[in-house]
């Protein structure tokens, strides 16, 4: 089991990245929830949901804002919190968010805890169902790869916005580097789709090629209110 430095003591948990992705306007909210578990704080970041897309656009709705919640917390914390959040929340029912975990290898820089050895007490990942894909690619792109992994099986994604800074990512304006704007795709996937949803995307886009963009794949140690 790795240890976790919580609070200037250490203890033998397994430490997560807890995101929950909630309507906008309710980042806050979850925080709080979050805070009286234990959890000492967060990031909140804005993005936009996808699922029943196209409905929308037949109905003449703008897109539908969302808040992704990321915090890193122990097993104990996480647990809590997904319980307090189910509870105020109501996760459990459709259309009101989504919440997973991913477990952490190394965390530093947070009050909350800090972890330096590989996870090897409970096998968190042993049974996980659910892979989550992040896809980086050029602002006005997310669309293709949204539509090229729903052909392939997904139900629907988050885009939160971004900018870039790699090699292939800046360009100048005025003698001023500038940063282009970016979107990241984030879906939880049923882990027998993740291939075929991949390949989907590389193929659609040319992501083999530089400067396309980013696609990597994690485990999903635990989702509630997926579908």
């Amino acid at each position: 089991m790795s240890q976790g430095l919580i609070n200037g003591d250490y203890c033998d948990q397994d430490v997560y990245i807890l995101t929950v992705v909630v309507d906008n306007g309710k980042g806050s909210k979850v925080l709080k929830i979050c805070k009286q578990t234990g959890i000492g704080g967060g990031t909140v970041c804005l993005g936009e949901g996808t699922v029943g897309r196209s409905m929308l656009t037949w109905l003449d709705i703008p897109t539908v804002r969302r808040e992704i919640v990321i915090m890193a917390a122990t097993g104990t914390q996480a647990k809590a919190a997904e319980a307090a959040l189910s509870e105020t929340l109501k996760l459990n029912k459709p259309n009101h968010g989504i919440l997973f975990k991913i477990a952490l290898h190394e965390l530093f820089g947070s009050r909350n805890c800090s972890q330096s050895e590989k996870v090897e007490g409970e096998d968190v990942m042993n049974g996980n169902t659910h892979q989550a894909v992040f896809v980086i690619v050029d602002r006005g792109n997310a669309e293709a790869v949204i539509e090229a992994a729903e052909q392939a099986g997904a139900r629907g994604a988050t885009i939160i916005n971004a900018r870039g800074a790699g090699m292939h990512e800046t360009s100048k304006l005025f003698a001023m580097v500038v940063e282009p704007e970016k979107e990241i795709v984030l879906m939880i996937i049923d882990k027998p789709r993740t291939d075929s949803i991949t390949t989907a995307i590389r193929s659609s886009i040319g992501l083999d090629q530089p400067g396309r963009g980013i696609m990597f794949v994690v485990d999903v140690a635990e989702t509630i209110g997926l579908y």
